[in-house]
Order: C-alpha cells, then structure tokens, then sequence
C-alpha cells in the first residue's frame, strides 16, 4: 500500500504557520462553537486546509481594490477570499439566503443578516467575513445548513462525515450527494481545477489527517 501523504512534510512552514493559528485560537474558537452548540472539532478540521491556503498565499492579495468593487457592485464585481477561513462574499450572501427560508435558523443566527441598504449590507458583511469570531459563526450556521441539506450524513462514521462536510466547504452546497462523494476523490488542491491532480492533494484528506493526527 502507499503511504498517506506527509502533509506536515508536503506544505512545509505553511502548514506550521496554520497549525500554530490552531494552537493560539482553540480555545475561543471552541468557545464560539458552544454558544451555537456546533461541533468544534469537525468545524476546526473543515477549514483547516485553508489555513494552509491562506498562509501560503496571503501576501499575493491586496483587497482594499476589491473591497471598493464589491460594496459599490455586489459579487460580480469582485468575489474573493477573505480570512483564514478563506470565506468569499458569495458564501456569506448564500449562508443568509439559507438563514431567510428557516426560522429557526433566522432566530439563532439573527447576527449573520446585515442591516441598512445593500451598500452599507455589503460593507457590514466584508467586515464580518475579517472578524475570526464571525467567520466562526458563518462556519457553525454552514454546518447545520449541510446537516439539514445532507440527512444522511448523520448516519456517516466520523471519518466519511470530515470528508464530506470538507468537501461540501470546498466545492458548495448546490451539488447531490452523489456528486459531493465523487468530488471527495478529485486532487484539486491547493491551487484548483486549472492545474493538474498530479501537482495536487484531496482537500478532504487533508481536512481527515488534520483531524485524526494533527489537533
């Protein structure tokens, strides 16, 4: 058999970077995970692979341009990763769109849905997705959105659940389930679909390793 991937070994100082970042907001982001009774550990393990991310390229962005674009026009614009988390403005505007067909969840997460005109909604919702503690709460209302969306999930191991929920973070909610299981096997990162699965790693796999190895 081959052996896994050394991932630590793969990403170098960029995983150290992320797992360091682990280390310093454990505690508060599980702290934040309570309050919405969400469970921190698969939260931690579903972006943990962008942490890696955002450490290698966080210094080839500049946003204060695309923030300007997207306040002024909206995702069409301008539609980027913000964060540790690397949550995109689309993401945001989706989590509410979820929120506003649920009651339940317009009760429990009253704090995702900006107020004012669509500008100034706009400016509230990037100032949100740069707050680690709102992206923390982005994270625990997406997931109870794919709980709701995937029932079938709640009768998964742990290890299939990490791979799924990492999965569905990467690549959206918008797909079947089928269709979430096939992409689980797709070699698309760090850099995307554009460049070839043999310069690349499964994003779930890496969530998983993070998961049963590293937190």
């Amino acid at each position: 058999m081959t052996p896994p991937p050394q991932y630590a070994s793969i990403f170098g100082e960029e995983y150290s970077q992320a797992l360091d970042f682990y280390q310093t907001h454990k505690t508060e982001c599980k702290s934040w995970a309570d309050v919405y009774q969400t469970d921190n550990a698969l939260m931690t393990a579903v972006v943990f692979p962008e942490w890696i991310r955002y450490s290698s390229f966080r210094d080839f962005f500049e946003t204060e341009a695309l923030e300007l674009a997207y306040s002024q026009y909206g995702t069409e614009a301008a539609d980027f990763s913000i964060g540790y988390c690397q949550m995109k403005p689309s993401f945001a505007e989706n989590i509410e769109m979820e929120i506003s067909k649920n009651s339940f969840l317009s009760q429990k997460y009253s704090a995702l849905i900006p107020e004012g005109k669509t500008t100034e909604q706009r400016k509230e919702r990037l100032e949100n997705l740069k707050s680690l503690k709102m992206q923390w709460v982005y994270l625990a209302c997406f997931m109870e959105i794919v709980r709701e969306k995937y029932p079938e999930t709640e009768d998964f191991t742990t290890e299939e659940k990490v791979k799924f929920y990492a999965t569905v973070y990467n690549t959206g909610w918008q797909k079947s389930s089928k269709a979430i299981v096939k992409q689980m096997e797709i070699a698309s990162y760090p850099y995307g679909n554009k460049v070839p699965e043999t310069f690349q790693y499964i994003y779930a796999e890496v969530a998983l390793d993070f998961y049963l190895n590293a937190r």
